[in-house]
């Protein structure tokens, strides 16, 4: 499992769409997280303190960051039609 400081530095390296994905894939309230118009940093770190009240917490994001939905989500497809 990632620790505390590994899975931050990961979502702060998402992507806007990447990032409301994963606070709606883990049920997180939008409401209890700065606005998408705050820096992802200032995000991603109450993300982080809200997942550390759960017993499983870092355990679920660790799963929902390595799923691959989550990686291509916002990312512009460029390729031929077959």
């Amino acid at each position: 499992m990632d620790g505390r400081g590994e899975l931050l530095q990961r979502l702060k390296r998402l992507n806007q769409a990447q990032f409301e994905e994963v606070l709606f894939r883990l049920g997180i309230d939008p409401a209890i997280i700065p606005s998408q118009f705050a820096e992802q940093s200032l995000r991603a770190i109450r993300v982080i303190q809200r997942l550390e009240q759960e017993t499983e917490g870092f355990e679920r994001l660790n799963q929902t960051l390595a799923e691959s939905a989550i990686s291509i989500i916002g990312e512009q497809y460029i390729g031929y039609e077959i």
